[in-house]
């Protein structure tokens, strides 16, 4: 059995706010499902974005535009739908991007092209997203940091219940925390340079609240040491940072 579908999801500017959101723009899904054998059964298709925006407060995105691509492949088994395989994804590794190039040859980018967080604003950011079983993963994304700082690197996200993980491995260079920091981070902060450049790479088990990694940090001094001590201890109130 094979089903072709196709799908339109519009936010027109009126739209009411959902939970808070306050959603725009235009999603297209077309999708095939195939079911074989009474057994297997298939889901791929392309997650269409077009000027898409989602704003909550002080924090939303403005202009995502681009297709994420989707493939999940199930069985039917003692009356339980699984996953026919599960991927894993090692954020420690670094990936030759030659090697995945062929792959997302055919596959369009996405574009954000402003992230707020408070009273600041970042971006744009381009990458390339895909969806395959229990994996969502963002490739060789580039995000624009303040007016000469930048975010490079790889995320993934592991849907599957058991095993909940956020990794990601990047690069951050030349960014100023005085551009990038919304102003309740900056206080009783001294006079100089603020830029910060690291090599990062870390996995954050959901299930088990346990963060695993490691950040190499190649360009830092007194004044984005303690802009960084104010981002995990904004109200002073941990005497033990210092």
């Amino acid at each position: 059995l094979q089903i072709q579908m196709n799908s339109k999801i519009l936010f027109p500017k009126n739209f009411p706010e959902v939970m808070g959101q306050k959603l725009s723009g235009e999603i297209n899904v077309p999708l095939t499902i195939a079911v074989r054998r009474g057994k297997d059964l298939s889901v791929d298709g392309t997650l269409d974005l077009k000027e898409v925006g989602a704003m909550k407060a002080d924090m939303g995105i403005e202009s995502l535009s681009g297709s994420i691509p989707f493939s999940e492949h199930f069985v039917q088994d003692l009356r339980k739908i699984r996953f026919s395989e599960l991927i894993t994804q090692n954020a420690f590794e670094r990936v030759n991007f030659e090697r995945l190039r062929p792959l997302l040859q055919s596959t369009d980018q996405i574009s954000i092209q402003k992230i707020h967080w408070q009273e600041k604003v970042y971006g744009p950011l381009i990458g390339f997203v895909s969806i395959r079983q229990n994996m969502l993963l963002l490739h060789e994304f580039n995000l624009d940091l303040g007016s000469a700082g930048s975010l490079y690197g790889e995320m993934f996200f592991d849907a599957y219940p058991k095993n909940l993980q956020f990794g990601l491995l990047s690069r951050v260079t030349g960014v100023d925390l005085a551009q990038v920091l919304p102003q309740k981070f900056l206080k009783k902060i001294p006079e100089g340079d603020k830029t910060i450049s690291a090599r990062t790479g870390f996995i954050f088990s959901i299930n088990k609240a346990v963060l695993d990694g490691r950040i190499d940090i190649t360009q830092i001094g007194s004044a984005q040491l303690i802009t960084l001590i104010n981002v995990l201890d904004p109200q002073f109130q941990d005497d033990k940072m210092n």
